[in-house]
């Protein structure tokens, strides 16, 4: 069985090297993604921009994670932050 992310909405939480790296992938598969990570500039991020990956940076926002198709989290991102438990 074959798993698509093409065309579905997908937030990756943490923009260290897993976040990128997951962004990265899922916007080579057709994925629209957003790289959301509480620091306010992460210049290792800004090349996905050329890949389509919208940046939030400066914090989580409650609403790009609700209206994710998917929600990828970085291994150093609590999942009892209170805008990835909106996408619960």
């Amino acid at each position: 069985m074959a798993f698509s992310v093409e065309g579905r909405r997908v937030t990756v939480a943490g923009a260290a090297r897993s976040g990128i790296a997951a962004a990265r992938l899922l916007a080579a598969r057709g994925a629209q993604v957003t790289l959301s990570d509480v620091r306010g500039d992460v210049p290792e991020a800004r090349p996905l921009t050329e890949l389509g990956v919208a940046l939030e940076m400066g914090g989580h926002e409650a609403q790009t994670f609700a209206s994710a198709d998917l929600v990828v989290l970085s291994p150093g991102v609590p999942s009892e932050q209170p805008a990835i438990a909106a996408a619960r």
